[in-house]
């Protein structure tokens, strides 16, 4: 009589309506603990096949972990320092570009007013309110927080990172545990591939970012355009956004460059 029961098709959707709004709910109190994990998690897949092989040449498990980990971190403060050395250099020079940005502002505001017969004053109050409004939008306190939200995330990650590398297999069979026997060896195969999936797109997004950034460097150092490293970097990582990524990354040098030469 049991097996013959089925759920009334109002009572399915709202049990699905009240899973959704659970799962959202969840993730929006604990996006601060679930951000870390997940990208822990796609770092510890990235990072698999080095551990699986550097543990089959008969080296301990903890030590290749911990050192894979070390590495891991070390590579990213490198990277970190490079583009903050070039952030220290732009910041130096910006009390110039912001002079020249201003001057073009000028000449800008002025080329309106004698193309749409507006008056300047008019255009420079407009400004100004807007200006006005976007300082008064940014929080002190708010950034302070989202600086400490990031450094805890940094600590965090590689915690982890070295946690779900090594306790992988009890995480797996934990995940095998929530179905049936019968089920065991379809949810190994679907595991398996998803790993497969997500260590195949992060593995070309990696090389994506670096030949990206590589060639942007190159071509703006090139084309004598300042900043170029930075500029370069931060395509690379912009150009992760499908679509509107790769016109950001464009623009960006785009602007430094009509800023600080004297022609287009």
């Amino acid at each position: 009589m049991g097996a013959d029961f089925k759920i009334p098709f109002y009572a399915k959707i709202a049990l699905i309506s009240i899973c959704i709004f659970a799962f959202l709910f969840f993730v929006s109190v604990g996006q601060h603990i679930l951000i870390p994990i997940i990208y822990a998690s796609m770092l510890a897949i990235l990072l698999n096949p080095i551990v699986n092989f550097l543990v089959r040449k008969g080296l301990n498990k903890v030590i290749v972990i911990f050192s894979i980990v070390v590495l891991t971190s070390l590579l990213t403060l490198g990277v970190i320092y490079i583009i903050s050395s070039q952030v220290a250099i732009f910041c130096e020079t910006f009390p110039q570009l912001r002079a020249k940005f201003d001057l073009m502002s000028v000449q800008f505001i002025q080329w309106i007013s004698e193309k749409f017969k507006i008056p300047e004053t008019k255009i420079n109050l407009k400004l100004q309110q807007a200006q006005s409004e976007a300082i008064q939008s940014i929080e002190i306190g708010e950034r302070l927080t989202e600086i400490g939200r990031a450094i805890m995330v940094g600590v965090l990650l590689p915690v982890y990172l070295f946690m779900i590398l090594y306790y992988k297999p009890l995480l797996l069979e934990f995940i095998r545990k929530l179905f049936r026997v019968k089920h065991h060896i379809v949810v190994t195969d679907v595991l398996t591939n998803i790993k497969k999936i997500i260590q195949s797109y992060l593995v070309g997004l990696f090389f994506e970012m670096i030949i990206v950034a590589i060639l942007n460097s190159t071509g703006l150092l090139l084309l004598g355009i300042d900043y170029a490293i930075l500029l370069g970097v931060i395509g690379a990582v912009i150009n992760i956004i499908p679509y509107l990524g790769g016109i950001v990354a464009i623009a960006l040098p785009m602007i430094i460059a009509f800023v600080t030469k004297d022609s287009i």
